[in-house]
């Protein structure tokens, strides 16, 4: 990357696009700078490497070279990416920096965290020098740091008291062909069947509102009057007006 300096839009194109990685230098840091705080910490000396879902090191770049077994394997390379990160001190420099993977699904969250932990504490030699300033684990990270956005996944919601409900969040991915609307409700009744009201709302509407800065109840409204307007022919939308 050199001394490129990329716009927010630029870097998260060419950081979700490249067949190589992206590897922590200058124009990356002004990336996180402008996402998170900076502090007085160190990063670590491990190299960051971000890869796409569909496009790992030396492989060729588009859905069309997807198969089968990559991707019922596409959580691996956002687990690399994401652990990359811890590794490479990121979130130490960036303690208010939010990461997320969003659309892979979440119940492998809980083993990967767990290899991590053991990664730092039994074998540090792979860490490469790095330990956390503020004298957490990796799962702390994920904690504080990391989120997961998923569709359609019972076994995620299953894990949530491993995964942090507090990290999880559901999306529909509407308009896409994939998305779960028209049915979403009932996607929703299955994976949720048994599930405390309290951890229903954070995951489907809490966690997203509090993340993004959302008023729910005004975005409640705005639904409401687009759903209403919205359906209302040009007639009948000019004669509610007030005369």
């Amino acid at each position: 990357m050199g001394n490129e300096r990329w716009s927010r839009r630029q870097f998260v194109s060419r950081a979700g696009k490249t067949a190589g990685g992206v590897v922590l230098g200058l124009s990356f840091a002004d990336f996180l700078a402008a996402c998170g705080t900076s502090t007085s910490g160190t990063s670590g000396s491990g190299k960051l490497e971000i890869f796409s879902w569909w496009t790992g090191p030396g492989e060729k770049d588009g859905l069309a070279e997807l198969t089968g077994a990559g991707r019922s394997t596409t959580d691996y390379w956002v687990r690399y990416s994401l652990s990359a990160m811890i590794f490479a001190g990121v979130f130490d420099r960036y303690p208010l920096l939010k990461v997320g993977s969003v659309e892979h699904e979440a119940a492998w969250i809980p083993h990967w965290l767990k290899q991590m932990d053991f990664t730092y504490v039994e074998r540090p030699v792979f860490t490469k020098g790095w330990k956390s300033a503020e004298g957490l684990m990796p799962s702390d990270y994920w904690k504080r740091n990391m989120f997961v956005e998923f569709m359609e996944d019972d076994l995620g919601v299953q894990l949530r008291d491993r995964i942090g409900v507090e990290n999880m969040l559901w999306g529909s991915d509407y308009p896409h062909a994939e998305a779960t609307f028209p049915r979403s409700q009932q996607f929703l009744g299955r994976m949720f069947a048994g599930v405390p009201e309290a951890d229903l709302r954070k995951i489907t509407s809490d966690n997203a509102a509090k993340m993004f800065g959302f008023t729910l109840f005004f975005l409640a409204l705005a639904a409401f009057f687009f759903f209403v307007y919205g359906r209302l022919k040009p007639p009948q939308l000019e004669a509610a007006r007030p005369t």
